[in-house]
């Protein structure tokens, strides 16, 4: 699993709007509660259900789905305050959060979510131990694609998982972002 500084930084794939698509999110582009858009925006569909994978664009970096559809584990624990006592610290540089708490933070958010919560810097939580949830792990189209984007190199398997090489170097501005 990803830390919550990699999710964000792979979800936002460069960009510093609220949405990998900018600064609003259709009904189009992600798989959320259309009933509910952002910033007052028009109401889209709500399709009630999960949706294949590739059935929306990637971002600029090749992944899928990274606002709404299912909920994305993460592996730091979820603190409400970990980014401002991060910051305090002067610790800005992808913190992982591994002092257990009773739940693990989740991003990306799912299809019964509305607009405002698929947000890059949304976070929440949920224990990882309450069973059957709608929680995956997002896919990206092609390793070699992401690779070229993000610097990153890749071993298998496919599945979303950034590993932490430069990472370090990358993630320096998450803070700032997570205020969009």
């Amino acid at each position: 699993m990803p830390t919550e500084a990699e999710w964000e930084y792979a979800c936002r794939a460069a960009t510093i709007t609220p949405f990998n698509t900018g600064g609003n999110l259709t009904t189009d582009e992600a798989n959320y509660d259309g009933n509910y858009p952002y910033n007052q925006n028009r109401k889209g569909q709500y399709r009630e259900s999960t949706v294949a994978v590739d059935s929306f664009a990637p971002n600029a970096w090749g992944l899928y789905n990274m606002h709404g559809n299912v909920w994305e584990w993460c592996s730091d624990w979820y603190d409400l305050d970990y980014y401002a006592a991060c910051k305090a610290k002067g610790v800005v540089t992808n913190p992982e959060n591994t002092a257990q708490g009773s739940g693990r933070v989740l991003r990306g958010v799912s299809w019964s979510s509305n607009a405002g919560y698929c947000r890059s810097a949304y976070r929440n939580d949920f224990p990882p131990d309450s069973g059957p949830t709608m929680l995956a792990s997002a896919w990206f189209s092609s390793r070699s694609q992401l690779a070229a984007h993000s610097g990153f190199a890749f071993e298998p398997p496919v599945a979303y998982r950034l590993p932490h090489t430069d990472l370090e170097q990358k993630c320096g501005k998450l803070q700032a972002l997570n205020s969009l």
